[in-house]
């Protein structure tokens, strides 16, 4: 058996890196490991059958995208295990739907959030790791500039110009231009919305700047697993018997995607629309980014539209085939 191995040393629980690979070497340190340049240099001690795939090396999130398109190539590949958060997951999964060939994926939680259905294992459960592993099709919300592909949502879009990061320990909103250039500095999200903004749904108008103050716009898929029906903001509406539709699109006139006190009270306005396999949404004209599963992706300060839809498979997504593991 094979399996490719990513991680992110930039991801939020980086400190406890070294147990997962502990749990990997005992449970799984017989079969071979192969993995792109930066991550053999710090493994190969460790993993006595890990080969070495040469890629080029930029220190962004690039290297995910190019470390999934590289070994989804590897023939005999049964899996990619990857180390990370919920924005690793989905860049890995950017560059094998980029390749055109979808390889499982494994992934084990060291991220800020870590609140997305590609999440197969936490921290804590990495006992849990074994050679035997159910794979299923994952739903996600695929994103497009333009024409072309960008990335996939398994939790969430969201166009705002914060995102939610780890500084000093902490969960905390930082802006995402400076995340962008390798600084996390914290800031409070501000509206995203200009008096030309426009939301559409299958090339109706569905929100407009002049129509209403918009602040932050957020895409969800929902997933059949119960865990994740709910965490995302668009899952609190009880959609769920509308059984057909997969998704939810938010439009707010105060910003949702943000860290508040448990004393903290307000309120806001809210458009809503639950979404099928067919609806495509197109957004123009905002201000900030789109973060996708807790990344920024597409600067909006660019020319041209941001088209969403639903894909019932984006990607394949793994779990242990041991009792107990969701």
């Amino acid at each position: 058996m094979k399996f490719g191995l990513i991680f992110n040393p930039n991801a939020g629980d980086i400190e406890r890196i070294d147990g997962v690979i502990r749990k990997l070497e005992e449970k799984l340190g017989g079969y071979e490991f192969v993995a792109t340049t930066p991550i053999c240099r710090a493994l190969h001690r460790r993993l006595p059958y890990l080969y070495c795939v040469k890629s080029r090396v930029m220190n962004t999130w690039e290297d995910s995208v190019n470390a999934g398109y590289i070994l989804s190539q590897i023939e005999d590949i049964e899996a990619v295990i990857v180390i990370g958060g919920d924005g690793t997951l989905s860049d890995v999964v950017a560059g094998q739907r980029r390749s055109g060939k979808l390889v499982p994926i494994i992934g084990i939680g060291i991220g800020t959030a870590n609140a997305g259905p590609m999440i197969s294992l936490s921290l804590n459960e990495c006992d849990l790791i074994s050679d035997e592993f159910i794979v299923k099709g994952m739903m996600g919300i695929d994103v497009f500039h333009l024409k072309d592909y960008i990335a996939t949502g398994f939790n969430d879009v969201v166009f705002s110009d914060c995102i939610v990061s780890t500084l000093g320990g902490k969960a905390v909103t930082v802006d995402a231009r400076k995340f962008l250039e390798g600084h996390r500095i914290e800031s409070t999200p501000e509206d995203i919305g200009t008096d030309t903004t426009c939301v559409s749904l299958n090339s109706r108008y569905f929100a407009t700047g002049k129509d209403m103050k918009i602040s932050q716009i957020i895409a969800s898929p929902i997933h059949d697993v119960d865990k994740f029906k709910y965490m995302a903001v668009t899952g609190l509406m009880c959609w769920m018997p509308y059984s057909v539709y997969r998704g939810v699109l938010t439009v707010t006139d105060k910003p949702v995607v943000k860290l508040t006190r448990s004393d903290e009270r307000t309120t806001l306005t809210m458009k809503q629309c639950i979404l099928g396999d067919k609806d495509v949404i197109e957004i123009r004209n905002t201000k900030g980014y789109v973060v996708v599963d807790g990344n920024p992706r597409i600067d909006m300060s660019e020319d041209g539209a941001v088209y969403l839809n639903l894909n019932r498979r984006a990607a394949l997504s793994a779990r242990f085939n041991v009792a107990g593991v969701r």
